[in-house]
């Protein structure tokens, strides 16, 4: 499900801090989760700093909660860079899949409003 760029532009990002968990989907090993922070959050994906790099297309398994729901899915990594003047290390990351039980509790939430 790749977005084009504008299309991304589009979605509004929002500021939200919260615990993120991800593990890269590489090598026939099982691989470790890491523990992080979101720094932005869109309707497509996310922005995260991590403490290692990212590759381009990598595909990652993802949870995080939002509002006591867990959320479990999966992310191609977009980018991954340095900023220059904190140092930190980032990535942006776009839902790939999300579960069908984390569908259903938001649409259940969009039906409450």
């Amino acid at each position: 499900m790749r977005i084009s760029i504008s299309e991304r532009r589009k979605a509004p990002r929002f500021t939200e801090i919260f615990s993120f968990e991800y593990k890269a989907l590489r090598g026939g090993g099982e691989q470790e989760w890491v523990k992080t922070e979101t720094i932005n959050v869109s309707e497509f994906g996310v922005c995260v700093a991590c403490e290692e790099e990212l590759f381009t297309d990598e595909v990652l398994r993802v949870r995080f909660s939002v509002e006591a729901v867990e959320i479990n899915a999966f992310c191609d990594v977009i980018w991954c860079r340095k900023d220059e003047k904190t140092g930190v290390l980032s990535a942006g990351l776009e839902f790939e899949f999300i579960g069908e039980r984390e569908i259903i509790a938001e649409n259940e939430s969009r039906n409450n409003l």
